[in-house]
């Protein structure tokens, strides 16, 4: 699982920083990994206003995100996600394994490639609208 931000412009140019307005939202994507090499995985998107759950954790309260996550995954579920501060809250939860981006893709315990293959999808969906 993994979140991304839209809504942002393709250029920031001086207009864009005078007429911006902070209207983005996060994608959050879970992404179902095939048992045999026959099945295809199924994908859960939610549209949440933030992917930031670090700072509602800290008080207390539960991301729009993670509310989405724990309704729809089983208790014995073990989740791959990136290192963001986000997904720290799964550990209490799930089977958790990470992969640091700024480091590498992928490692022998975590991927988060579908995810990310899903976003990379998003983003030219919405250079070609802004285009148009």
């Amino acid at each position: 699982m993994s979140g991304l931000r839209t809504g942002r412009p393709i250029a920031r140019t001086a207009a864009w920083l005078e007429n911006r307005n902070d209207k983005r939202q996060c994608v959050v994507l879970i992404c179902e990994r095939p048992i045999t090499g026959t099945e295809t995985g199924r994908t859960l998107a939610t549209v949440v206003a933030s992917e930031d759950g670090a700072m509602l954790a800290d008080r207390g309260q539960t991301s729009a995100a993670m509310g989405f996550i724990k309704a729809r995954l089983d208790r014995g579920t073990t989740v791959h996600a990136d290192e963001a501060a986000t997904w720290n809250d799964l550990h209490a939860h799930f089977d958790t394994r990470r992969v640091n981006h700024s480091v590498e893709y992928a490692n022998a315990d975590a991927c988060v490639n579908h995810a990310e293959s899903g976003f990379s999808r998003m983003r030219r969906a919405e250079q070609a609208a802004m285009l148009v």
